[in-house]
């Protein structure tokens, strides 16, 4: 018997074996469940000043991550092409702030500047349900934790 194996990328916290793609294993709709500001925990600031927002990563020609009110069918509030990169270790995208939605997203651009602007974020875990990024931005490290909420269809 044969096994093949899609993805044997080593993350930091995982996995190291998988049989899903990391394309596949990030499609979905997440939220994020803790939220790390200089090793301090900020999550309770962001579900209490944010609007607690949600994520939505989809693959149509490209992949794509989107800020979303609701749900994947929701209204987009920001939207940006994701990419993987340096062996699928990294992810590379920045969601602009859209004019119609600023007072609404703003506290999230407020807590977490990096998301604005095209950074590239180092992928710390990766599994089908949750997945960590981190990135030090202007002295500051930020690490976010997301879980996945439901999968999105693949077109």
């Amino acid at each position: 018997m044969m096994f093949v194996v899609s993805s044997c990328s080593k993350y930091e916290d995982g996995p190291w074996l998988s049989f899903k793609s990391p394309e596949k294993r990030l499609l979905g709709l997440w939220e994020i469940t803790e939220l790390k500001i200089d090793e301090i925990d900020k999550i309770s600031a962001y579900r209490e000043d944010s609007v607690y927002v949600k994520f939505s990563i989809i693959e149509y020609d490209n992949m794509f991550i989107n800020i979303v009110k609701d749900g994947t069918s929701g209204a987009q509030l920001s939207s940006s092409i994701l990419t993987l990169e340096d062996k699928k270790k990294t992810m590379q995208f920045e969601l602009k702030r859209l004019v119609a939605y600023e007072d609404y997203i703003d506290p999230i651009y407020n807590l977490i500047p990096p998301l604005e602007f095209l950074n590239q974020w180092k992928i710390i875990k990766l599994f089908s349900k949750e997945f960590i990024i981190e990135i030090e931005d202007n002295g500051i490290k930020y690490r976010l934790t997301f879980e996945r909420l439901e999968k999105v269809n693949v077109q």
